[in-house]
């Protein structure tokens, strides 16, 4: 599924930025230490503004999470955490 999931008309104060983020991120949601930091720089905006546009769409219904999905069984082993371990 999406990582940011949102109806298709979501009319909050962040108009512009929101939809540039949703747009951008539903579906590839940056992996990084400071994921809105990253988002805001790609952006040309402030990590500030991406939270706050963020937390207002979550409290105003128009988005439901934020977040990374790792799908899990897109590899030859059974074991998940198998690429994670070094060895």
């Amino acid at each position: 599924g999406p990582m940011i999931e949102t109806p298709a008309d979501s009319g909050h104060e962040f108009g512009a930025l929101a939809r540039r983020i949703v747009d951008s991120y539903q579906h590839a949601f940056p992996l990084t230490p400071r994921p809105y930091a990253a988002i805001a720089e790609e952006l040309g905006a402030r990590e500030g503004d991406v939270l706050a546009c963020l937390e207002n769409m979550q409290e105003s219904g128009a988005i439901s999470r934020i977040g990374a999905v790792i799908r899990f069984g897109q590899s030859e082993t059974t074991d998940p955490f198998a690429t994670c371990q070094k060895g």
